[in-house]
């Protein structure tokens, strides 16, 4: 029979602080708002001691863990709807959010000296942007317009031991770019308070 003991403690450190303005005038309408995330220090902690009474299991196991993590984010966010000559409204949506996220773990086999250290980290960004024209023709609705998204990310790996066996512990990196667009035009018939729907994109 074997008998595990532990113990796990966690302490985290976390901070937010927003702001945005909006702006109305007449049948135009704007605002921009900003969010801002971090957390200086997340540690966490875990010792656990396994104690056997199996014959062929000689030795105790004590090992003990710990995982510190840091991160933060940036996010903004705009709007914008204009209304142009011709009974043409024009609707502006941006996002931007990019943040970066790091996590370091220590393990520890008491018994045999064993040390990990293993670190990641995480870096990523999008930005979105969208924009739509509206115009009514008696009871149809005629919208076009185009969005794009862009996206990063970068990860990276790296891992140590004091064991000399890193073969399995070989350092890593991701790095992914992707860039999406599109086009859309649609159109809504209202026919006794029901809507028909064409679109193309």
């Amino acid at each position: 029979m074997t008998h595990t003991l532990a113990n796990a403690k966690s302490r985290s450190q976390s901070l937010t602080a927003d702001g945005g303005i909006d702006y109305t005038s007449g049948k135009n309408s704007a605002g921009v708002k900003y969010t801002f995330s971090r957390t200086p220090s997340n540690h966490f902690s875990y010792h656990a001691k396994s104690l056997s009474n199996v014959p062929w299991i000689t030795e105790d196991i004590t090992s003990t863990n710990n995982l510190n993590t840091q991160s933060f984010r940036h996010y903004m966010n705009g709007y914008a709807d204009i209304s142009l000559p011709f009974d043409i409204g024009m609707r502006i949506d941006l996002d931007y959010i990019s943040g970066k996220n790091s996590s370091s773990n220590i393990t520890v086999q008491e018994e045999t000296t064993t040390e990990i250290f293993n670190h990641n980290e995480t870096a990523s960004k999008l930005a979105a942007g969208k924009i739509e024209f509206t115009r009514n023709f008696g009871d149809w609705e005629i919208n076009a317009g185009a969005d794009y998204t862009y996206t990063y990310s970068n990860q990276s790996f790296t891992s140590k031991s004091n064991s000399g066996d890193n073969n399995m512990l070989r350092p890593a990196t991701d790095r992914v770019k992707q860039n999406l667009a599109s086009g859309y035009l649609s159109a809504d018939y209202r026919l006794n308070d029901k809507y028909c729907q064409y679109a193309i994109n």
